[in-house]
């Protein structure tokens, strides 16, 4: 959300900022795959499209940001 605040408001820490909430995001889902029985349950059909949608999500976030600063579309 942070990031998005910041690329909102012209800010060239945006990219930064989708890099840190991608890693939390990673660090999120991986808790959730790893100390939990999660897909013993549900199984990974039914619980791996959302956080990989969400990291693709993330991905291109990233992405956007890097092209509108390379484009300078952003100052500061």
């Amino acid at each position: 959300m942070l990031g998005g605040l910041a690329l909102l408001l012209c800010d060239r820490r945006a990219s930064v900022l989708f890099c840190i909430s991608l890693v939390a995001i990673i660090v999120v889902f991986g808790y959730a795959f790893v100390a939990t029985d999660l897909i013993a349950h549900k199984g990974l059909g039914r619980v791996l499209p959302f956080p990989l949608f969400i990291v693709a999500v993330g991905g291109f976030s990233i992405w956007f940001a890097g092209l509108v600063a390379r484009r300078d579309w952003i100052t500061g």
